[in-house]
């Protein structure tokens, strides 16, 4: 079962503090080494470091797990590395170059040029994210594919090849990070991933040293950014979302000031290899990025063009794009079919039985009832109010574009973004949190004081809810953390899955293997096989009879069946007596608004499927 192996939970914790620690120290080395970034900011630097470090670990370790080498002991030795990194960094650097001093220095400055109700208002929903994101992991698709991938990864050695596991084809570079971190017992550190990507999008948006906006516009747009309810669902999760946000979103700040080192050559080719590694890395992470870091690699092209430098970048981004997507694509080929070319554009290649459906499913799936954009906007219910981005969405229509080429090429990006997505994408919140930040690198101005006045006290009442809504979840989830006895007990209320598979490990015997009818694969107590493809594929079909013939080669056991009353025909296939009273649950969440109906889950024995 997912959880800190023999570690106290109070140890995880602080392992995981001290790997991020050692992240934002490797994030530092390098900044040190791009001129452009160096002569920032230290707030900007320090807050962009964990980024920079994180995508350095993905980027590196995602084609190593591909050929199946990230075994446990690598993992742990990399974890390992990364702490004592930190550790000699802040021991060594911080202290002997009086670093200690240059720090507070540098945040008191953005401090001191704002208002008491802004610095109250960004310190409220900083503080609330970062006590939320410590919490133990309770999100459904963190539970299924998020960690379940990890883990396979940590027991494997490598990307799991798993055809009947549907979401487990979702995973990228992400997962090889969150396998980092599970090595090393610190399950928290996938919060705090979450976490260091909504850092690096307020220094992107607020610390950047720019000359575009003054001080007080740049923190008005940090709020707008923070302010977003949707940030409270993502950062308690495992999904790798918010850091391919945040490292586009860096890149595209990078490249809209770039002419600025235009005349010196090898500071500009430093930085757009670095904008375009941040671009390659989030498409890496989930083909749902490939669309918004193709859009900053082309827009980094063109904006090179314009200043006179496209063969030396054209050259980087080839050789950028070839490490990041030709192992992966070869990977994908080689194991489920289909061209390489393939493979590079689809999110699944190969002819499979059901991935069509699957594709089918995702590009339809929707938050809210709420017709679209409407449901960018406004909830349906209390219960769905944590997937918007609220009100503070119109400010975006008082965005003020400078008469700048690199500015234009920025709305021509958001415009594609757009339009695609809303054509061939998923119509929630979060797919649209990409162009929402790119505006916000943009001030926000009007010459109608009054309606300025009226923007700025609805930003603050929706900051203040979601700073609520942030801080609620920290004091529901943070108390995880710090004791075995407080972890189930958060679990129990609002882990999906995470009763039923108690009562699982109570009733299967320890040599079982589950083919499990419940999302939640990273809770099971006993190895488990995902029953994804059950919902893909009809029962009496060519594809059944794949994916029966691979589930029947697996050495299962048991069967866990979710309402088997209503239950597929295609898991109930698989099913023999029944060994247990069935367990009655309901569907747990953090939201009190939210809570799903009453379930009854039973474990029978395994039979497997042969045709009459």
């Amino acid at each position: 079962m997912y959880q800190h192996t023999s570690l106290p939970v109070i140890g995880s914790l602080l392992i995981a503090l001290a790997l991020l620690q050692g992240v934002i120290a490797l994030g530092l080395l390098i900044i040190a080494r791009i001129g452009p970034l160096q002569r920032q900011a230290y707030s900007f630097r320090l807050l962009q470091a964990p980024l920079i470090g994180l995508c350095t670990l993905a980027f590196t370790l995602y084609p190593v797990a591909l050929v199946g080498y990230t075994t446990r002991a690598l993992l742990q030795g990399v974890g390992v590395g990364v702490i004592l990194l930190g550790f000699v960094y802040f021991i060594v650097i911080f202290v002997r170059k009086g670093v200690q001093r240059e720090w507070p220095q540098s945040f008191r400055r953005v401090w001191a040029s704002n208002s008491t109700v802004d610095s109250t208002l960004i310190v409220l929903l900083l503080g609330g994210y970062f006590f939320l994101s410590l919490g133990p992991v309770t999100n459904a698709d963190s539970l299924d594919y998020h960690v379940g991938v990890a883990l396979r990864i940590v027991a494997e050695g490598g990307m799991p090849v798993v055809p009947s596991w549907f979401h487990s084809r979702l995973a990228g570079s992400g997962e090889v990070v969150n396998a980092i971190a599970l090595a090393v017992g610190a399950e928290q550190f996938t919060g705090l991933i979450q976490f260091s990507a909504i850092a690096s999008l307020f220094a992107s948006l607020a610390l950047f040293d720019t000359k575009n906006r003054a001080s007080s516009g740049r923190i008005f747009n940090a709020i707008v950014g923070l302010s977003v309810p949707v940030l409270v669902f993502l950062i308690s999760s495992a999904k790798p979302q918010l850091l391919p946000i945040a490292m586009t979103t860096l890149a595209t700040r990078l490249v809209i000031d770039a002419k600025e080192h235009r005349h010196r050559r090898v500071e500009y080719l430093a930085l757009m290899a670095v904008v375009l590694v941040l671009a390659s890395g989030a498409a890496q992470m989930k083909y749902s990025f490939l669309l918004g870091g193709g859009i900053v690699g082309i827009l980094c092209l063109v904006v090179a063009s314009r200043h006179k430098h496209l063969v030396p970048v054209g050259i980087l981004a080839l050789v950028i794009a070839t490490v990041a997507f030709v192992p992966g694509a070869v990977w994908k080929s080689y194991h489920f079919g289909g061209s390489i070319v393939s493979a590079m554009i689809e999110p699944f290649s190969g002819d499979l039985p059901g991935y069509d459906a699957f594709e089918a499913f995702l590009r339809s799936y929707r938050d809210s009832p709420v017709a679209f954009p409407l449901s960018l906007v406004m909830p349906s219910s209390f219960g769905t109010i944590t997937t918007v981005l609220g009100p503070v969405v119109l400010c975006l229509l008082f965005v003020r574009v400078q008469r700048d080429f690199e500015h234009y090429a920025l709305l021509t990006a958001v415009a594609v973004f757009l339009v695609v997505s809303v054509v061939l994408g998923q119509r929630t919140s979060r797919f649209f949190l990409e162009p929402f930040y790119w505006l916000l690198l943009l001030p926000i101005q009007t010459r109608r004081p009054k309606l300025m006045k009226t923007m700025r006290l609805g930003l603050y009442g929706q900051a203040a809810a979601t700073a609520l809504l942030a801080w609620y979840g920290a004091a529901l989830v943070f108390p995880g953390s710090l004791s075995r006895v407080q972890r189930d007990r958060v679990l129990e209320q609002t882990a999906v899955g995470y009763p039923v598979m108690r009562w699982v490990d109570t009733v299967l015997p320890q040599d079982a293997v589950l083919l499990s009818g419940h999302r939640s694969i990273a809770l099971a107590p006993r190895p488990a096989e995902s029953t994804d493809w059950t919902r893909f594929v009809g029962f009496d079909t060519a594809g059944f009879r794949f994916y029966a013939d691979l589930v029947n080669q697996r050495g299962i056991t048991h069967v866990l069946v979710i309402n088997p009353d209503v239950a597929s025909d295609q898991l109930l296939a698989f099913v023999g007596d029944a060994i247990a009273t069935p367990f009655v649950g309901y569907r747990a969440t953090r939201n009190p608004f939210n809570r799903g109906d009453e379930y009854r889950a039973v474990i029978y024995e395994f039979v497997p499927f042969s045709e009459p």
